[in-house]
């Protein structure tokens, strides 16, 4: 199953940012829109990674707060 994410185009003088606002920090920039777009989804890919690891292992307890 592949996931499709939106993300945030912003042009500037300064080049073109990225941003995945439901990532917190997850955001990027570069001179064309290729590379921040390129980076974001290596960013995208590592932060679900590491969430689905997170997810495997047992937790110590759960709370609500």
């Amino acid at each position: 199953m592949r996931l499709t994410y939106p993300i945030v185009l912003r042009h500037s003088e300064e080049g073109v940012a990225v941003a995945r606002l439901a990532l917190p920090g997850r955001w990027s920039q570069g001179d064309t829109e290729e590379e921040p777009v390129e980076e974001i989804q290596i960013a995208i890919r590592k932060y679900s990674e590491a969430a689905q690891q997170f997810l495997k292992e047992k937790p110590n307890s759960i709370i609500e707060i």
